[in-house]
């Protein structure tokens, strides 16, 4: 039942404290059934594998070493192959150092309204990247030195799209970045269309055709997979029925349980008896 779900995952309560994290993966294949978010950049390096990675409605299939680098609250996935070994190098920068660091030093256009930039790179290149991110690797506490790095990566990256090996992907509707995040904030007290219409000073037709243009999804719908999202991680963390059900903006239980049941199949109830909200607990 799980598994075949397409939902949205909040993943802004795992978050990194630090400034810059920087981490290396390598699996066989790579599995992730649902698209997610957080408000950091990643900047995911593939060395090794056939992927499939989306960005809000952007998707590309590939077996070639690449460089992609997904922005803040944009919704993306990324799965690979079982039949061959999917590597990857990612760094994650909280969005505070990009725009507290960089105006100081390098001005990079490119990310201002941009849900992704990616460049497929050469042998020599990889060989470059992959330098760079030992770097980072070694040197995560020391900020200024790791946030001149991944300037230099955000470059390269850019000189190796204008070479015609990679593209920048905007929505072009750069509010709607805010406006995820001020969903996000606000979910024990869900905001209407025309609040956030009136917020963003648009009007209500537009805003939904540019959220729906943004993210894939109609606002009611992101809305609520969000909310019933966060209700079963709650859940999974140890909170209780009502809790979960106030948090994610249902002020009725009978409300919530009928939710709930409708899109994972199963009462808060039920689910909190299950062998999979068991195990997820176990994981988190």
């Amino acid at each position: 039942m799980f598994e075949n779900k397409l939902y949205l995952n909040d993943f802004e309560m795992q978050a990194y404290e630090k400034a810059i994290t920087c981490e290396y993966k390598c699996t066989i294949g790579h599995d992730m059934p649902f698209l997610h978010w957080h408000p950091h950049y990643e900047f995911n390096l593939v060395v090794g594998g056939k992927y499939t990675i989306c960005n809000n409605t952007e998707v590309i299939r590939d077996d070639r070493p690449a460089i992609f680098i997904h922005s803040p609250y944009s919704l993306h996935s990324v799965n690979a192959d079982h039949s061959q070994v999917y590597m990857r190098k990612i760094i994650y920068l909280l969005k505070e150092l990009v725009q507290e660091f960089y105006p100081t030093s390098i001005a990079f256009p490119e990310l201002t309204g941009a849900n992704l930039m990616y460049a497929y790179l050469d042998e020599g290149e990889l060989a470059e990247f992959e330098m760079l991110y030992e770097y980072v690797y070694k040197r995560q506490d020391d900020v200024t030195s790791s946030a001149l790095i991944t300037a230099l990566i955000i470059r390269r990256t850019t000189q190796i799209i204008k070479d015609g090996r990679g593209a920048v992907v905007s929505c072009h509707y750069s509010y709607i970045q805010d406006a995820l995040q001020y969903i996000s904030n606000n979910l024990s007290a869900p905001v209407t269309i025309a609040e956030l219409a009136e917020k963003y000073s648009v009007g209500r037709s537009k805003f939904q055709a540019d959220f729906k243009s943004a993210t894939g999804y109609p606002y009611q719908k992101y809305l609520t997979l969000l909310r019933l999202t966060k209700a079963k991680n709650m859940l999974d963390s140890g909170a209780g029925i009502i809790n979960a059900s106030l948090e994610c903006g249902y002020s009725s239980e009978a409300h919530f349980v009928k939710a709930f049941r409708g899109y994972w199949g199963m009462t808060p109830g039920e689910y909190l008896r299950s062998e999979r909200c068991q195990s997820d607990r176990d994981m988190s």
